[in-house]
């Protein structure tokens, strides 16, 4: 980065208290939520993730980063369905 804006240090300041907002957010769901089915919740967060980048930024996901995000949504799921 050759040249710093104003613009982007106010996006930087914006997304770092939005960062901490939601993981407050995050924190208090696990209070008030079972921690298991939580995580697997949580492991949605790869396939919404994928969804919303192939939709709006066309982006696609190689062979690997599929099979890895099955794997960790098949490890949280195995992980809640345990107990």
């Amino acid at each position: 980065v050759t040249h710093v804006t104003l613009a982007a240090i106010i996006a930087v300041i914006i997304f770092a208290a939005a960062q901490i907002k939601l993981n407050d957010l995050l924190l208090y769901g696990f209070q008030n939520f079972d921690v298991n089915g939580g995580s697997a919740i949580l492991a949605t967060e790869v396939l919404f993730a994928a969804i919303i980048g192939f939709m709006f930024f066309h982006e696609t996901l190689l062979l690997s980063e599929i099979v890895g995000g099955l794997l960790i949504f098949a490890a949280a799921t195995v992980v809640a369905l345990e107990e």
